[in-house]
Parts: C-alpha cells; structure tokens; sequence
C-alpha cells in the first residue's frame, strides 16, 4: 500500500497537484481513521484517497474494487455525490491498469475514515494478498508502478485535469493486499497550482514507455518463445 501510495505521490506532484500523505513510512502505531480524516479535513482536499488492498477467507477470491461512503443524512450527505463520482472514475482507470477482475462499487456506512471525512473520500482496493497470483505481483515493482499510474489517471480525471495515456489491459493480473496493516490515505489538494506543461509532456511520456514496456512484457508472457 505505502510503496504505491508513494509512487502515486511523485507522479501526482510532478502533475502540478499538492499531495499531503497521512503516513510515510510503516513503522510506528497506527494513528486511526478518526485522526487520517481529520488530516484531509485540514487539508480541505478536493479528494481523499485511501488505498488498500483486501484479503479473503478463501485463495480463490480476487480482484479491484472500490469503496465509498453510503448516503447519511448529517454525516456522509455534504460527500456522498462527488465520492460516488470519484469512485466510479479512479475505479475505471485502476481496472484499466491492473487488468484484474472488475468487482466493482461499493457503499459502506460503517467505516469511521468515511463517516468522518468533510471531503470526497474512496477507499480502492487494489487486490487480494489472499490470492498468491494477485499477492506475488502486487509485491512487484512494476505493478505497484501500474496501480499508482491508474490512481494517478483516475485522480486527475476526477480532478478536471483528463490526460489520455495509451493502456492495454494485462491478460493476467492480480494484487497484494496487507491484511494486518493500515490502509494509506492521501489527501489530495487539487487546483492549488497550475501544472508545468512542459512536465506534463515529460510525465506523459515517461507513462506511455511504462506502458509499451508493459505490453511488450505480455507480449513475452503470452507468446513465449
């Protein structure tokens, strides 16, 4: 989860968008999700994103999905709609990324990071550490480097900064998921300074030679010679 989130961060920053972490680093206690809302409240972040991966009573169970605050009237109703949104979008460009099953959206009300949160607020999760195929590849760097290009491409979508970065879906993938550890949020302050074209042209070619490294690696996979 870190190592994607930091990932995300650098890419996030070099588009011009303010990120505020809630942790960088794994050691240490947890500080809650009471206290990480409070921290993208603060921040006033157009999005607070919370990234995770899941875990399962059974291997076989995979995939991406996301999570968002269900509608409460006087808790999640300021949020609900622009949640809803961010969901469906980072959602489609994280499945887009990974290549991994499609489990869709989902409402929670009882998760206290959403109840709390004053801003849009998702929660992905990227995959199931649970499933050995989706653990091992979320484990890699090139995958992590794929999440974090999805959730960068779904955040700035959200953002009003659409980018159109060539993608081919992975004709297998899975994802890891940290059954015990927290989840890591970031707050993401979008709009607070206007990105450097010249850095957007050089993100996004450093994104399309990640792709065709990608795609030339399935090429590998499928057809090996």
């Amino acid at each position: 989860n870190l190592a994607v989130s930091l990932r995300l961060r650098t890419l996030l920053r070099r588009a011009g968008v303010r990120v505020v972490m809630t942790r960088t680093r794994t050691a240490g206690t947890s500080v809650g999700n009471v206290v990480r809302a409070g921290i993208a409240n603060k921040a006033t972040a157009a999005l607070f994103l919370r990234i995770h991966a899941d875990g399962a009573p059974t291997a076989t169970a995979r995939g991406t999905h996301t999570l968002y605050p269900a509608l409460r009237a006087g808790w999640t109703d300021d949020v609900y709609v622009a949640s809803r949104r961010a969901a469906g979008i980072v959602q489609a460009e994280l499945r887009r990324a990974l290549g991994f099953p499609d489990r869709g959206l989902q409402e929670r009300s009882d998760f206290t990071g959403f109840n709390w949160a004053d801003v849009p607020v998702i929660m992905v999760e990227m995959g199931f550490m649970t499933n050995p195929t989706e653990d091992r590849l979320l484990a890699t760097s090139r995958y992590q480097q794929r999440a974090a290009l999805g959730l960068c491409r779904g955040t700035l979508r959200f953002l009003g900064r659409a980018m159109s970065f060539p993608t081919r879906r992975p004709a297998h993938a899975r994802r890891a998921h940290d059954a015990a550890g927290p989840d890591t949020g970031l707050a993401i302050c979008g709009g607070l300074r206007d990105p450097d074209p010249a850095v957007l042209g050089g993100m996004e070619q450093v994104i399309q030679r990640s792709q065709r490294a990608i795609e030339l690696d399935l090429a590998d996979r499928q057809h090996p010679v």
